[in-house]
């Protein structure tokens, strides 16, 4: 587990911005508000062959528990 909102509070990032996998901002737009989504992102949409120096490795294939609650 790399991240979880019951813990860590809601992940906020603006679409096109940020340190946030590619395929994340891919999927979001596909979303509507109140939306749930189970994500698989490969490799080549995330942090592809070098990871994020810290927890992620390289080459990781990403799973996500999607919950769109608020679009500004």
């Amino acid at each position: 587990m790399i991240y979880d909102s019951k813990k860590d509070g809601p992940m906020q990032f603006v679409i096109g911005e940020g340190d946030e996998p590619s395929g994340l901002h891919e999927m979001v737009k596909l979303m509507r508000v109140g939306a749930k989504a189970k994500v698989i992102i490969p490799s080549y949409l995330a942090y592809g062959l070098v990871g994020d120096d810290n927890k992620i490795p390289p080459s990781a294939t990403l799973f996500y528990d999607l919950y769109l609650v608020e679009v500004q």
